[in-house]
């Protein structure tokens, strides 16, 4: 893989192209100029929601955080957005799907699961607030 736009890609591209090797051109041109970007930008911000419950609609809120709900983009946007999560805990078991997130513990007796999970769901929450969610 080859990035588009930097002295160190075009070496690389070069060398792969002299030995045969496969290469793929990536375009990484990130501006707010850029046309694929700014659609993107337009899709996030200014999104104005609102609640609905039995046929009771709360008043309508700016949201500036998070992805749209009910999109098709929204699974896979989520998980970008929280693509660093694993980093909050090394080691650790967590497995991410669409929106849904599971964290795994496994230890010797109940105890010692117990005080691993509240250590783990600890610095979890350090990376919540970090990122700007709630849990």
């Amino acid at each position: 893989m080859v990035i588009k736009g930097n002295e160190k890609a075009d070496r690389l591209a070069q060398s792969a192209i002299k030995n045969g090797g496969p290469i793929e051109i990536i375009d990484l041109e990130i501006s707010e100029n850029n046309a694929k970007i700014q659609n993107y930008i337009v899709y996030l911000n200014n999104r104005n929601q609102f609640v609905s419950v039995n046929g009771v609609h709360s008043e309508m809120f700016s949201s500036s955080y998070g992805v749209p709900q009910g999109s098709i983009l929204g699974p896979l946007l989520f998980l970008i957005y929280i693509n660093d999560i694993n980093e909050a805990i090394p080691g650790e078991k967590i497995k991410l799907f669409a929106d849904d997130s599971n964290l795994f513990v496994q230890g010797p007796d109940i105890r010692n699961v117990s005080d691993r999970a509240n250590l783990m769901l600890a610095k979890l929450h350090i990376w919540f607030i970090a990122n700007k969610l709630t849990l």
